[in-house]
């Protein structure tokens, strides 16, 4: 994963994160997010299809919205509304959160920007590396 990271280096820091874990509970992915952050704060029930979320790092409090049923159901997304999340890319995230959870995670190939000829692309990370699909 070393060539993984390098290359995910070489781009500048992303305004926010979002990726997406398949088949996931959320008890998991609270739990992940306990084992990344100093305080993890969920406001509301945990069984509804959008899960508003607080994770704190030691300078920084940063949003995080979890939807359930995600991309057909199978997934389920997180999008961290910061830029002061440990990670500089989705990349990052979803490489370290394939690595501690075991599941697989997508993400933009690159910052995602809405537009017309924009591709599908998207990374498919597994423990095992990662391989571009068309999402």
């Amino acid at each position: 994963m070393t060539d993984q990271t390098k290359q995910a280096d070489d781009h500048p820091r992303q305004p926010d994160i979002e990726v997406y874990i398949k088949e996931c509970s959320i008890e998991e992915i609270i739990s992940w997010l306990g084992s990344v952050f100093n305080d993890v704060n969920t406001h509301g029930p945990l069984d509804k299809p959008s899960i508003n979320v607080t994770c704190s790092t030691a300078n920084n409090s940063i949003p995080l919205t979890i939807y359930t049923g995600a991309a057909g159901k199978l997934y389920t997304s997180l999008w961290f509304q910061s830029e002061h999340t440990p990670w500089k890319t989705d990349l990052d995230c979803a490489m370290a959160m394939a690595n501690a959870l075991g599941n697989e995670v997508r993400c933009a190939t690159d910052s995602w920007q809405e537009s017309e000829d924009s591709d599908n692309q998207w990374w498919k990370i597994t423990r095992e590396g990662k391989t571009m699909v068309s999402w």
